[in-house]
């Protein structure tokens, strides 16, 4: 049967990740509810928009591979990541690896320097004290988790 990671691959896989390869977020891009199509690099990318549900609308690159909606497309060959054959980086990373960038999402969720080492910052504006404290308990349990690698 094999162990509980007989089948992991490990950080040295060979099929780059998606944090390797640049990427086009149509959710970041100021899109035009009638836009249908849009043009990189003599490249035309379809959009299909769907309805929300209290009104308004969603748009969705259409993947030139599979002809599937997507939200991220990946530049150079304008497909999904399934079609572009990537692999996601977080299965690659190993526990420290994994609680430093936890803490680094926790950090920005704050509004803190992203690096693990800086010094903590204040509160920010608008979050509820009970969640700045969960947040707060989380970063340094992971903190202390990736800083195990170094003792």
């Amino acid at each position: 049967m094999g162990s509980a990671r007989s089948g992991h691959w490990g950080p040295r896989t060979t099929r780059p990740s998606t944090d390797e390869c640049p990427a086009l977020d149509v959710r970041k891009l100021n899109l035009q509810p009638h836009q249908t199509e849009l043009i990189l690099k003599g490249h035309t990318i379809q959009i299909v928009h769907t309805r929300m549900h209290f009104g308004g609308s969603r748009p969705w690159f259409i993947c030139s591979g599979c002809q599937e909606r997507r939200a991220i497309l990946y530049i150079g060959t304008f497909t999904c990541r399934t079609c572009a054959k990537l692999a996601y980086a977080s299965p690659r990373d190993y526990r420290h690896d994994r609680a430093k960038r936890q803490a680094q999402k926790i950090r920005t969720r704050l509004q803190w320097s992203r690096d693990p080492l800086d010094v903590d910052g204040p509160k920010p504006k608008w979050m509820r004290w009970p969640t700045f404290h969960t947040l707060v308990a989380r970063h340094a349990e992971l903190k202390r988790r990736w800083m195990e690698r170094y003792l």
